[in-house]
């Protein structure tokens, strides 16, 4: 039988999967048939689209004060219930009005099903405060192993979460173009919404009940949150600059720091995706093998987390996001060469972009986590997916300005200069962390 572990994982990973193939893939061959029945612009289409991300990032921190104040499990089940209710509003639309309304709810509360809710629960469902499993050794308290395996439990949920949800254009891009092929596009958005009223909405109200005693027998959890509450006491009763964090700026430093972060790697990946086959034709790359580049990206993203569940235990998520972020610029700097080396380098590109994309997800997820632990995990996470979502939004526009007026050479640039800047401040955020253990790292006495 499967652990209560192991059930949330796979109820948020169908879950996911089922929001991002109806929420996001479809968009781009359900547009195209909306643009045809009404004679819409696809400006049009395209710009409610972006207002709604845009203000879905504006909504993202008072949603993650909601999912911190309430739990995930009510939050997540109504999301479900509204994505049922848009999407189907979808399918009766009969205006610019109806349209709008739709478009922008579905939208500003797609977070409620999305990976930003999921790594709520995930954290939420094994409480346990900031934790310095080092320091604890030092008390030579033996359950300083029970904090590591929390961590890495953690850690390991997010990872196998998002390697689930990899699938979601694998699968929904196929299944919507065929169902386009034998029916009508309202047809298909009354079934995306009976997903999420039959599937996803019994899931979360199920599988979301799985307290922390579910992972932890009563006793160890009673003993583990002591052990913990009186190491905290003798760190701050020991170190005066520990005591001093908590009232400090300090954690605002740190949450605008990795918010910046997060969103330079977001503005540069989801303006390749939407401009990527309009670059490589500028680069004189064969329609072809753009093609074969742009779907080699997506089975790369699988590979890489894939990797990571074995690399969780051996990589802080720190590392990981900088290599993330290192394999991007590596694709990015074969995907420049694309004009003058070979055609072929596109695919280097689409193996070492996907590979860096494929772990962002695990990043964005597992980063807030090791550095300000469980405790109002989903108001920083809500602060920071803001800045990221309002820099996913303004990505698309801003690029194709950038390409209209310049070149496209001047828009690798950006975006390489873009994630350069992401990763020298995911190096600057490690050595502070590095300091921060080190001055609220207690004093050992002799026996």
């Amino acid at each position: 039988m499967l652990s209560p572990r192991h059930q949330l994982v796979i109820c948020l990973g169908i879950n996911c999967t089922i929001g991002y193939g109806t929420l996001l893939y479809s968009f781009s061959l359900l547009s195209l048939e909306i643009e045809k029945t009404f004679e819409w612009s696809t400006a049009f289409i395209y710009g409610v689209y972006s207002l709604g991300i845009l203000l879905g990032g504006i909504a993202a921190p008072f949603l993650g004060k909601a999912l911190d104040r309430y739990g995930a499990q009510y939050p997540m089940a109504a999301g479900s219930l509204i994505m049922a209710c848009c999407l189907y509003g979808l399918s009766i639309t009969s205006s610019k009005i109806e349209f709008v309304v739709y478009l922008l709810l579905l939208e500003v509360l797609s977070i409620l099903v999305l990976y930003e809710s999921a790594f709520v629960a995930i954290v939420k469902a094994i409480p346990t405060k900031k934790y310095n499993t080092q320091d604890h050794n030092q008390t030579k308290n033996t359950d300083g192993s029970l904090a590591t395996k929390i961590k890495e439990s953690t850690r390991l949920s997010i990872t196998q979460i998002t390697l689930m949800a990899g699938f979601a254009s694998t699968i929904f891009w196929p299944l919507i173009a065929y169902l386009l092929s034998i029916t009508h596009w309202r047809d298909v958005y009354v079934m995306m919404a009976l997903l999420h009223l039959i599937v996803c909405f019994p899931l979360h109200l199920y599988c979301l009940r799985t307290s922390s005693s579910s992972y932890l027998d009563n006793a160890e959890e009673g003993r583990y949150k002591k052990d913990n509450h009186k190491v905290e006491e003798k760190t701050l009763a020991k170190n005066p600059f520990a005591k001093k964090l908590k009232i400090s700026g300090q954690q605002w430093k740190t949450e605008l720091l990795l918010a910046l972060s997060f969103g330079g790697v977001a503005f540069c990946v989801n303006g390749l995706q939407i401009h990527i086959f309009s670059i490589m034709e500028m680069l004189t790359v064969e329609h072809g093998l753009a093609v074969l580049a742009g779907s080699l990206i997506g089975p790369f993203q699988v590979v890489s987390r894939l990797m990571d569940v074995f690399l969780s235990r051996r990589v802080t998520p720190i590392f990981l996001g900088a290599l993330s972020i290192i394999c991007m610029l590596c694709g990015l700097l074969f995907l420049l060469s694309a004009s003058v080396i070979s055609g072929y380098t596109v695919l280097l590109f689409a193996i070492f972009f996907g590979m860096g994309q494929g772990l962002t997800n695990i990043v964005r997820g597992a980063i807030p986590f090791y550095l300000f632990g469980d405790q109002h995990y989903g108001a920083i996470t809500g602060r920071i997916n803001g800045v990221r979502i309002i820099m996913t939004a303004i990505a698309p526009l801003s690029l194709s300005m950038l390409m209209h007026h310049t070149s496209v050479e001047a828009v690798l640039m950006l975006l390489s200069i873009c994630l350069s800047i992401s990763l020298w401040i995911l190096i600057c955020l490690r050595n502070q962390h590095r300091v921060t253990e080190c001055n609220i790292k207690p004093v050992r006495t002799k026996e």
